[in-house]
């Protein structure tokens, strides 16, 4: 058994599956003025099947903007299009993966759509545990 100290009181672990899809989304939030990052909080325990096809990631809001990426959650990544920043740790073996920013001018409610996805590649996929999905301005990644 593998015990996982989380944000909350479970996580999702990705025991075995051939076609991988996460999303979810926040709706009527109020946002106030800045560039937002939307991250998975995840840990790669013996990932395997994530080398030869990237996951897809995507965000979008409902005033219109949309930012699509991918990334290889094993190996090299010179060979994504759209390749996102990279994994950011944030304390023991868990990581921050970016999937996507968006901007809010004035303050404003809105709903954001976000995914994790693979559904191209025919080989099984393990490995991956999700903790939370985080919403942070961009500039709290950075200490400004």
């Amino acid at each position: 058994m593998i015990i996982y100290v989380t944000r909350f009181d479970e996580a999702a672990h990705l025991l075995s599956v051939c076609w991988l899809e996460v999303r979810g989304n926040i709706q009527n939030t109020i946002f106030l003025p800045g560039v937002y990052v939307v991250s998975f909080r995840i840990m790669l325990v013996k990932p395997d099947g994530f080398r030869d096809w990237p996951i897809k990631l995507r965000v979008s809001t409902s005033n219109g903007q949309l930012v699509e990426s991918e990334r290889f959650l094993e190996g090299d990544q010179s060979r994504c299009r759209n390749t996102v920043a990279p994994l950011r740790p944030v304390g023991g073996d868990w990581f921050e993966l970016d999937v996507g920013e968006f901007s809010v001018e004035t303050e404003m409610s809105l709903t954001v759509d976000f995914s994790l996805r693979e559904t191209e590649g025919q080989w099984w996929k393990q490995g991956l545990v999700l903790d939370c999905v985080k919403v942070q301005l961009s500039n709290a990644l950075f200490g400004i």
